[in-house]
């Protein structure tokens, strides 16, 4: 029997996929966290929506740029 016979009659025998790399199995996880977060930011009412938008801004404001010195708040749109 020739390969691809032996492949049209027993698709197992096909080149099985390559296993993922441990980068492709993070960004999975990342992309199923991500669709999570869009479904459950999908079924909150409109107010809750841009309320959890304000604290997700005031989170990031008040944690991810901190490390940035004094001068940058005349960079902020409230001064």
């Amino acid at each position: 029997m020739s390969e691809e016979s032996e492949k049209e009659t027993n698709p197992s025998s096909a080149t099985a996929a390559p296993c993922p790399t441990a980068s492709q199995r993070d960004q999975w996880m990342v992309e199923s966290q991500v669709f999570q977060i869009y479904q459950l930011f999908a079924t909150i009412p409109r107010n809750a929506q841009n309320l959890m938008l304000e604290l997700q801004r005031d989170n990031h404001v008040s944690k991810d740029l901190r490390h940035l010195n004094s001068a940058f708040s005349v960079l902020d749109a409230k001064h």
